[in-house]
């Protein structure tokens, strides 16, 4: 496969060419996790295929936007008290 080019818009989605998609089959839903460690000029993708990861990469992203709550804040809630308090 020859080098493709790919534009983030602005609203910092990145749009991956369709025979990229094709030749690693990638579809619409797919969750990939983005490397921290890759370097400065890159972004690394690599694609979720287990189930917990799944789960738990879905729960943060509900957490960050607004739809979750810490362990601290369900406790509160509930009127629990967590140990060390």
């Amino acid at each position: 496969m020859s080098a493709s080019f790919a534009r983030i818009d602005s609203k910092g989605r990145l749009v991956v060419p369709k025979s990229k998609r094709e030749h690693d089959e990638i579809e619409s839903g797919d969750l990939y996790a983005i490397d921290p460690n890759s370097p400065v000029g890159t972004i690394t993708f690599v694609k979720v295929e287990s189930p917990l990861l799944r789960h738990l990469a879905e729960s943060q992203a509900e957490y960050e936007a607004g739809l979750g709550l810490t362990l601290e804040e369900l406790a509160d809630e509930l009127g629990v008290a967590l140990g060390g308090e």
